[in-house]
């Protein structure tokens, strides 16, 4: 699941021409990686996650641009409040 979703984010990237965005990203990778596995690792997040990307795919093949930045939003949210959900929790266990 890892692997198809880094190649789903690159080929966003380097369809709209953000090559330079896309090395930026590369290079935080190895920072967020552990982050992307959380998240992607919690009960259920492999479906939703695989029906968000394809509400972004979706979009991006309808040449809708707005849908597109609301549904990567969605996506992004959901990721953010479920890594920073399971931070707390880590960080909560290591305080005891």
């Amino acid at each position: 699941m890892f692997e198809a979703t880094t190649l789903f984010y690159q080929c966003i990237f380097e369809i709209s021409g953000q090559n330079v965005a896309w090395e930026v990203v590369q290079r935080l990778n190895g920072r967020i990686s552990r982050l992307r596995a959380m998240t992607l690792g919690t009960r259920d997040r492999h479906e939703a996650g695989y029906k968000r990307m394809e509400k972004i795919y979706s979009a991006i093949d309808s040449n809708d641009a707005d849908a597109a930045a609301a549904a990567i939003k969605v996506h992004l949210t959901e990721a953010a409040n479920i890594a920073k959900t399971l931070l707390t929790a880590e960080l909560s266990k290591s305080e005891k």
